[in-house]
């Protein structure tokens, strides 16, 4: 998983309270479960994820998630083969309001 912090220049590489980003999943990959402080607004550009309950999110899905919810989003996708037109990275936009704290398991 990679991410770009689309605010960081402009904050001197402060930790801030809220973060838009730019996240990329290989396929098969994921993010660790998290909890939204504020809401989250997240928006899919390209490939998917699914989410721990189930729920598909593909190219042009947008989702908010509300404050104090937790989620752990896995790319769509097969994690044995690289990434392809067939096989695509998830790419998401994302504005974590008040931000985000890791869960544990």
């Amino acid at each position: 998983m990679e991410w770009i912090d689309l605010a960081d220049s402009e904050r001197g590489g402060a930790s801030p309270a809220s973060m838009t980003v730019l996240i990329r999943m290989a396929p098969g990959c994921g993010y660790p479960r998290h909890r939204h402080v504020g809401p989250e607004d997240v928006l899919v550009l390209a490939g998917g994820y699914v989410d721990g309950d189930g729920r598909r999110f593909t190219a042009g899905s947008f989702v908010r998630y509300p404050a104090g919810s937790e989620h752990e989003p896995v790319a769509l996708g097969n994690a044995d083969e690289p990434a392809s037109a067939g096989n695509p990275s998830c790419v998401l936009f994302a504005v974590a309001h008040e931000g985000t704290q890791l869960v544990a398991r």
